[in-house]
């Protein structure tokens, strides 16, 4: 396999950006104080003596956190190195490019001096030398090794140019050899030496000399040799060699000019540093494998139409084959165009862009075009005078290799005068997937076969792809349809069509269909069962749809509510429509047995509650002899009582009346300014006592709205009551306000106010704000409920505008009226 490599194959900027970042990272933080450093000093043996055991492990484990931090970061490096030759032999595999295996080796050989300085340091494998000598020289070596092995790898592609090497696998068994034996050599003398250099000078500016050495090779090989490599062979991996030396140089900078003593700030900095110039390579072959991803996806779309190019050419091959076969046989008659007759066949086969093989009745080929020579890779001189079988791998368990012997024999048409599907056995010994069209004809009394034969290598990865992707669709349909059929309600899915796309199980048995047959229906043929209301089936396909109501009267009488929105695609354009379908039969029949139970208990209560609070009021007033002030006072609470358990019965019976939709109201051209002043004459003496103003405008004048008289007398008494309720002292009001055919009225005050959270719930039944104040005030709950469906059940509307502690605005608006009372 030739390794192909393409100009402009750089890494994206940003990744520059964040290697280089990362680089810097570390020293900006010390800047602002953060240490990195992981040294610790043990105790004197005196204090390990008089501590317990399992105190001693924890101590010592504290000890040597420098030493575990620096195995955590070295055996980091050597795992990094690992995925990255094993990446590198895949693309090897898969590319053929050398260069990728060799500087992989050379990278993992690298992560193997790391290994083996890890093992030493934490005496995992046997070392003679003192760690105070051993990990700082061993660095030392390693980087110095990684710096020339990465040097020579990358040397050895530019040198003998790695896009022509021939070598393949051999040359990189080689070079692994040349470099493992290297790397052995210098693990044996740092394991073997009792007595190594000190590489450690804390009071000069250059406190370990011998880092100077990497950091020149990693300087200049960045600037000059890996550079001039990605030049020669431009590649995503090679861009990312080039980038690793960024942080290979800042690693040398801080252990050659920063680094005092073992596990300091800048030793685990640098060999933090060491990871990132080890990753950056990997992710240059990651990239390599993303970028090529993309490709492949472009080349399917482009093998898409190839295919339907090759079916549209095959067909028209077939049916030049048959103008061959009539012209073959019409030349034969005429002996005397003989000539001309082959010229012409001679030129068709030469031109023809499929392979075309003439044989006779033995199989011995007698022609073979261009275009075979081409498919075989045979010459046509070199295949002439022998068997066509040798091009044919297999045809099938019924048609092999002797096909014209059997049809000579039985004279039964195995593939004579049909196209089947065989393999290709090319002069290499490859083989390839084609298809084969073979014809016979008759020269004077030479029974002669024509063979067109056509590569469908591309078609086959075609086929192949889109099987696969039927797979996946299928295995997601067949999760979505789990998912859906375990779902507590109903769903059905349509397209933009309106035509169901899925529906599960629950959705068709609430609609009293069957599961089997509710794919591509339109949605009202999915309602069939339901008795629509006007209005509802064009509310269903438009517009988002919030708890519709619907009707199934068969076969099952049921009450469903209906929740729709549209999906979109991953570009964000609408695909279809998603309908919920919930059963509420149950809560209706709760919620009606419920509010028949309110209005019967309200009814039984209200007779004796009235004869109740008529006989305290005739003792009150001395009908039944004299009482003192305490019993007078006494007899004053039961009456204020039983006034407030008559207004809780009748809200309770609004309420009933309200969803019941038993309310009938009778409008008149209503004065509205002139009701509230009347109600605010019954309310002023409540005012006053809390010291109240009251405030109205146009009272005065004529403000008409189309109302019920007493249904609005009711809403502004509550709505004024509560006013003065929830407000200490200050004021409260009422002002009008008219607009296109509308009359705004709006009640407000100065009291406590309502905080956002507790107005979304405020018009819900029994609803109250859990404060001190409300709890002293008490109430229902029910009253700002029967307010806001009054006002809706004349054509209005209902609002409140308020903010905790600055007061509270209720904004009613009705149709406005023409003329007087």
């Amino acid at each position: 396999m030739e390794p192909s490599y393409q100009a402009g194959k750089k890494l994206p900027p940003l990744f520059l950006t964040g290697v280089i970042a990362i680089c810097m990272a570390p020293s900006i933080l010390n800047q602002f104080g953060v240490d990195f450093g992981t040294q610790t000093d043990l105790a004197n043996f005196q204090y390990y003596k008089n501590i317990s055991t399992h105190k001693i492990v924890d101590e010592m484990h504290h000890a040597l956190k420098g030493s575990f931090t620096h195995t955590l970061l070295e055996w980091s490096a050597f795992c990094v190195a690992i995925f990255t030759v094993i990446l590198a032999f895949v693309h090897f595999h898969l590319k053929g490019s050398i260069v990728t295996p060799v500087v992989g080796i050379a990278l993992f050989l690298a992560g193997s001096m790391d290994a083996f300085h890890t093992l030493a340091a934490t005496r995992l494998i046997e070392a003679v030398a003192d760690n105070k000598d051993l990990i700082p020289f061993t660095w030392a070596i390693c980087r110095l090794f990684t710096a020339f092995i990465m040097i020579a790898g990358m040397g050895i592609a530019l040198i003998t140019g790695m896009r022509q090497h021939r070598g393949g696998m051999r040359f990189v068994i080689l070079i692994s050899m040349a470099f493992g034996f290297i790397a052995y050599s210098i693990i044996s003398y740092c394991a073997t030496s009792a007595n190594l250099p000190n590489t450690m000078f804390p009071d000069s500016i250059i406190t370990r000399p011998y880092d100077v050495a990497p950091l020149i090779l990693f300087t200049i090989s960045g600037l000059t040799i890996f550079p001039k490599t990605y030049k020669a062979m431009p590649s995503y991996f090679t861009h990312a060699i080039v980038i690793s030396m960024i942080p290979q140089v800042a690693t040398q900078f801080h252990m050659a000019l920063g680094s005092t003593a073992l596990f300091d700030n800048h030793f685990n900095i640098a060999h933090f540093l060491k990871i990132t110039a080890y990753i950056v390579p990997f992710a240059g072959l990651v990239f390599d494998y993303i970028f090529t991803y993309k490709a492949e996806e472009k080349a399917v779309e482009q093998l898409k139409v190839a295919q339907s190019n090759l079916i549209n050419i095959t067909q028209e091959l077939v049916a030049s084959n048959k103008d061959l076969e009539a012209e073959i046989g019409e030349r034969t008659k005429k002996g005397k165009a003989l000539v001309e007759s082959e010229t012409h066949m001679r030129a068709i086969l030469n031109s023809a862009v499929d392979a075309i093989i003439t044989t006779d009745e033995k199989g011995t080929i007698e022609s073979f075009n261009p275009s075979a020579e081409t498919m075989f890779g045979y010459l046509a001189k070199e295949i002439k005078g022998k068997n066509a079988k040798m091009l044919t791998l297999f045809l099938s368990k019924q048609e092999d290799e002797n096909y014209l012997e059997k049809y000579f024999e039985t004279d039964k048409h195995n593939i004579i005068g049909r196209t089947t599907e065989a393999m290709g056995l090319k002069k290499d010994g490859t083989t390839f997937p084609m298809t084969m069209s073979i014809s016979e004809v008759t020269l004077d009394n030479k029974k002669q076969y024509t063979t067109i034969a056509r590569d469908i290598t591309d078609i086959k990865i075609v086929e192949k792809m889109l099987k696969d992707i039927a797979d996946e669709l299928r295995e997601e349909k067949i999760q979505t349809e789990l998912i859906l059929s375990g779902i507590g309600e109903g769903v059905i899915v349509t397209d933009l069509d309106n035509k169901t796309l899925l529906t599960n199980n629950l959705a068709s048995s609430l609609l009293g269909l069957s599961g089997d047959n509710t794919f591509n229906k339109a949605v009202e043929t999915m309602l069939i069962n339901c008795d629509l209301k006007p209005g509802q089936l064009a509310d269903l396909l438009t517009g988002e749809v919030q708890g519709l109501t619907i009707d199934v009267i068969h076969p099952v009488t049921r009450t469903l509510s209906i929740t729709g929105s549209d999906f979109v695609n991953a570009d964000n354009t609408v695909a279809g429509r998603v309908y919920v379908l919930h059963d509420i039969t149950r809560e209706n029949e709760v919620s009606k047995m419920k509010t028949e139970f309110i209005s019967t208990v309200s009814h039984e209560l209200k007779t004796p509650l009235a004869s109740v609070r008529g006989y305290v009021q005739l003792i009150k007033e001395g009908d039944a002899g004299e009482i003192n002030e305490t019993q007078e006072e006494f007899l004053g609470v039961v009456l204020s009582e039983s006034d407030r358990l008559t207004s809780l019965i009748n809200d309770l019976l609004d309420v009933e009346k309200l969803e019941s939709g038993n309310i009938t109201l009778k409008k008149t051209h209503l004065n509205i300014a002139k009701l509230a002043k009347d109600v605010f004459t019954t309310m002023d003496r409540l005012a006053n006592e809390k010291g109240i103003t009251m405030k109205i405008t146009h009272q005065d004048e004529e403000v008409l709205v189309m109302a019920d008289r007493k249904r609005m007398h009711q809403v502004l008494a509550n709505l004024i009551s509560n006013a003065i309720k929830y407000t200490m002292e200050g004021e409260m009001g009422i002002d009008f306000i008219s607009s296109n055919g509308y009359v705004e009225i709006i009640v407000w005050d100065t009291g406590i106010g309502i905080t956002p959270k507790e107005q979304e719930r405020l018009f819900e039944r029994f609803y109250r704000v859990d404060n001190s104040m409300t709890r002293e005030v008490g109430g229902t709950g029910l009253g700002l409920f029967i307010t806001k469906n009054i006002i809706e059940l004349h054509g209005g509307s209902m609002r409140v505008e308020s903010e905790k502690g600055k007061g509270s605005s209720f904004i009613l608006s009705l149709p406005a009226g023409n003329i007087d009372e």
